[in-house]
C-alpha cells in the first residue's frame, strides 16, 4: 500500500543504495522495503489499516550496513500525521497516483542484525503503520 513512498523517503536518506520494493536483483549495497502483511481491514466506517512493512539493508560493508539501518530506521520511525502520495505502476509505467492518510509509522524494535550472508551484512527494520483513506 505505501511501500513505494517509504522506499522514496529512504532512497533520499541513503542514496548510495540501490532501492527497490517487495524484491532485489542485486547482491550487495541495497535496501528493499517489503510490504509483510497486517491485521484485518477496520469494519467501521473508518476504513483503516494497520499494516506491518520490513526494510532490509544489506552491504559488503558492515559499518555501512548498520549506519544505513539506523539511518533510515531515524527516517520512518515516528512519522505521524502525514499525507504519503504513492505512485502506482504497471509494466514499469506511472498508472496513477494514490494518496493515503499516515496516522502513524513506528518500529517495532531498533534495528536487528541480521547476521552476514556470502560476506554482506544484513540488518532488518520492522515497522506498524496505521493508514487511513485520504479525504481532501
Amino acid at each position: 500500500m505505501i511501500q513505494r513512498a517509504i522506499k522514496n523517503i529512504l532512497q533520499d536518506k541513503a542514496p548510495d543504495l540501490e532501492w527497490s520494493v517487495d524484491y532485489h536483483t542485486a547482491q550487495s549495497e541495497f535496501g528493499v522495503v517489503y510490504y509483510d502483511g497486517g491485521y484485518p481491514p477496520d469494519r467501521s466506517d473508518m476504513k483503516s489499516h494497520l499494516m506491518n512493512y520490513q526494510v532490509e539493508i544489506r552491504s559488503s560493508s558492515f559499518d555501512k550496513t548498520v549506519n544505513r539501518a539506523f539511518d533510515c530506521y531515524n527516517a520512518i520511525h515516528g512519522i505521524t500525521n502525514a499525507v504519503m502520495a504513492v505512485p502506482i505502476k504497471e509494466d514499469g509505467k506511472l498508472i496513477r497516483t494514490d494518496k493515503h492518510y499516515i496516522q502513524y509509522i513506528y518500529a517495532e524494535s531498533p534495528p536487528i542484525r541480521v547476521g552476514v550472508i556470502n560476506d554482506n551484512m544484513i540488518y532488518t527494520i520492522n515497522f506498524l503503520a496505521l493508514i487511513l483513506p485520504y479525504c481532501e
